[in-house]
């Protein structure tokens, strides 16, 4: 993936300016300003490409726990040499939570918290569910539940925000390994998480396996955001700030559109919403590669179009461009 993208920015000439972080978003009149650790941008157009996994979330009674509990977010746990002997605490059940317990278990006592989660029956590492299974939940990701039926009307809601089903780590496999299921974790008694049930555990170690929040107070846009500070878009596109777009947030679409294969061009606006004229994207390469027309080129692109942004290397052969949405000016069949 790494070296794809780096072979897409070099292909396409992208100005694209890594180790650069964006530090405040404002507007004036029809312009944006961006301040960056590099000096400032001016664009009509910007398209936050940060995602929805950019601030790490932990309940606010963390900071109760005993000073002497080595505490860790999942997206800091790396091995269990972080940890010191004595129990651990795996606080939330889905994918990372399930993922961690079955390696810490091997080595120290394991309790996993939080209410069951859905999973996957098949074995992801057999040949049926790599081939099959696999190919099923991403069709269903990007066009069952999605905002276009009414199942992923009903479902969004309840998503977002939620864990995930399990993909790899089978409940059968926990059981078997000893992780002990217990129940959410609401508070704090004398330094020790405490559980719905009143139970307190005695552990060492705790592990928020929590899921993450929106990351936005760079963004000095007030109207662009609702009262729980998540973006007011439609299907990306800005309702409150004309230019302002957002790509790869949680259910902004559908199920997929914060994984890498999450249906772009479908959760993405309309072309008559996109103003032409180029922009700047925010974001990670691999978000900023999909919306790059837009983003760096100044091509008179559309948001909507971006779904086929790989069209001009694979289907576009010398001398006739075979696919019907694409007028790039750095296509090899249409330049």
């Amino acid at each position: 993936m790494a070296d794809y993208l780096d072979a897409y920015a070099a292909h396409h000439d992208l100005p694209v300016r890594s180790s650069v972080r964006a530090t405040r978003l404002t507007k004036s009149g029809d312009e944006f300003l961006i301040a960056t650790t590099v000096g400032d941008f001016t664009a009509p157009n910007v398209i936050i490409a940060t995602g929805s996994y950019a601030d790490p979330k932990v309940p606010s009674f963390a900071a109760d726990l005993d000073p002497h509990i080595v505490q860790l977010h999942s997206s800091a746990y790396r091995n269990p040499s972080q940890l010191q002997p004595g129990g651990v605490l795996l606080v939330g059940g889905g994918n990372s939570g399930a993922d961690i317990s079955l390696e810490v278990v091997q080595t120290h006592p394991t309790w996993l918290a939080g209410p069951p989660v859905p999973h996957i029956p098949p074995d992801i590492d057999k040949w049926f569910a790599r081939t099959v299974v696999v190919r099923g939940v991403r069709f269903a990701q990007r066009n069952v539940l999605c905002l276009r039926t009414p199942v992923g009307r009903r479902a969004a809601p309840k998503m977002r925000g939620k864990a995930t089903p399990l993909i790899r780590v089978k409940p059968k496999w926990l059981a078997e390994a000893g992780v002990q299921r217990v129940g959410r974790v609401v508070g704090v008694h004398d330094g020790l998480p405490k559980l719905e049930d009143d139970q307190v555990l005695d552990v060492t170690n705790v592990i928020w396996c929590t899921g993450y929040r929106h990351d936005f107070p760079w963004i000095d846009l007030d109207t662009a955001f609702d009262e729980h500070g998540a973006p007011v878009h439609a299907r990306g596109v800005s309702t409150e700030v004309a230019g302002l777009y957002f790509i790869g947030l949680e259910f902004q679409f559908a199920l997929a559109s914060a994984s890498l294969w999450g249906p772009l061009g479908r959760q993405a606006g309309q072309p008559a919403d996109v103003r032409p004229y180029g922009g700047l994207t925010v974001g990670p390469v691999e978000a900023a590669a999909h919306v790059q027309r837009v983003a760096f080129t100044g091509g008179r692109r559309t948001l909507g179009d971006v779904e086929a942004f790989p069209t001009s290397i694979r289907r576009c052969g010398p001398g006739s461009c075979r696919s019907r949405r694409c007028r790039s000016r750095r296509c090899r069949g249409c330049r």
